[in-house]
């Protein structure tokens, strides 16, 4: 492998399973031009032991094809580096070991650099296009903000035979997280794999990407977002697959398969997050009260609430967090790292089971669209819903 060259910022990093359209993505990459320092993009090209004579045999023909147009794909500023991660084991072969590999590697060269301290690593997927902007912004968001890491403003291609399920996923991924910032939680943020960028720093120090076979983006970046320093970059955009795929257990690909068995995307009812409000609302409130749990039924909260807080400590873990704090900010963190990303999901998830019935996406969208916007607005259905919420979170700078 060639040695890293001096000045370089910026490495891309793209997990590659018999990816068909990867030339396009990289020609995408390709048509980023005006920056003057080094990017490399390292494209994992890999399969497990245990995959079937088709996979190995695309895995080759793209191996093969990427190492012919590797002359032709280079430009000065940008080097394509294709690794192959063939017959890995398969235990711990997916995405997530693809990503780590990948990743890995862009430190041990970010290094050898000498460009560590400054260094970033950008994850983005083998069916994806970026805009001609985007390794200009990555490198001018980190340089002028010294984030630890931040999502990027992605939007899926409408047009085609998805359009529909496509429209209600991503409808979906912007329902939860800003129904999650309005409820006041502090670390919600798109957590997309191929849409996520770090710091080398603060990829070290959280102890790198982990080996899931799914899900990996979403557990690695809540390690991320929990360092803060975290935002939203939206003046570039990544236009991910909307292809269906049953690959992995959830994600894009799962979701289109499974829409168009049932021709809908149910999602989480709004009184949740009305109820999510009304308790983190009393967060500041936890530290000075005896019992927090006596608190939500002194406020009211719905009871399915109290009796999965009951069973899951929280009067315990209110506790650990006091004695362990000595401030209200210290106390909030804390308590928010015990009340994360997945302890959410994970109540949503159960209360939804149990309780409040799931709705159609654009009935919660809805919803959250007359709570979030400024009055006046007409009802619309899930494709203008989308739209709007696609303006709302590029407007939204972090």
């Amino acid at each position: 492998m060639v040695t890293p060259p001096t000045n370089l910022k910026l490495i891309i990093v793209i997990p590659c399973l018999a990816e068909a359209e990867i030339i396009q993505t990289l020609n995408s990459l390709r048509q980023n031009s005006g920056f003057d320092f080094n990017v490399e993009c390292l494209v994992v090209v890999n399969h497990s032991e245990l995959a079937d004579g088709d996979i190995k045999s695309i895995n080759k023909n793209i191996l093969g094809t990427l190492m012919a147009s590797k002359s032709l794909l280079d430009t000065e500023r940008l080097k394509f580096i294709v690794i192959e991660a063939f017959n890995l084991p398969a235990k711990k072969t997916g995405v997530g070991l693809a990503r780590k590999i990948g990743m890995d590697l862009a430190i041990k060269r970010l290094k050898e650099a000498g460009s560590f301290k400054d260094g970033v690593i950008v994850c983005l997927d083998g069916d994806c296009t970026v805009e001609k902007n985007y390794i200009l912004e990555i490198e001018r968001y980190f340089r002028e903000t010294k984030a630890n890491g931040c999502s990027i403003y992605f939007e899926h291609p409408l047009a085609g035979e998805n359009a529909e399920a496509i429209i209600d996923y991503e409808l979906f991924l912007r329902y939860y997280t800003n129904a999650l910032r309005w409820c006041g939680y502090p670390y919600a943020f798109q957590t997309v794999g191929s849409s996520m960028a770090v710091s080398a720093l603060a990829y070290e120090k959280q102890g790198g990407m982990n080996t899931r076979k799914a899900g990996e983006d979403f557990y690695f970046l809540t390690k991320i977002i929990q360092l803060g320093g975290f935002g939203d970059l939206v003046t570039t955009t990544v236009n991910p697959s909307s292809r269906k795929s049953e690959r992995v257990p959830f994600g894009t690909g799962r979701e289109m398969t499974e829409w168009e068995q049932n021709k809908q995307l149910l999602s989480y009812c709004p009184d949740l997050f009305i109820e999510l409000k009304k308790v983190f609302e009393l967060v500041d409130r936890f530290r000075e009260h005896e019992n927090p749990i006596a608190l939500l039924h002194e406020n009211k909260i719905h009871s399915a609430f109290i009796s999965y807080f009951e069973t899951h400590e929280l009067n315990k873990n209110v506790a650990e967090a006091k004695f362990n704090t000595s401030t209200n900010e210290a106390f909030r963190k804390r308590f928010f790292v015990w009340m994360g990303a997945f302890q959410i999901m994970k109540l949503l998830n159960e209360l939804s089971s149990s309780t409040f019935q799931k709705v159609p996406i654009a009935v919660g969208a809805a919803w959250l669209w007359k709570e979030i916007s400024p009055a006046g607005n007409k009802p619309l259905d899930a494709a203008g819903l989308l739209f709007q919420f696609r303006k709302w979170d590029k407007s939204k700078k972090t």
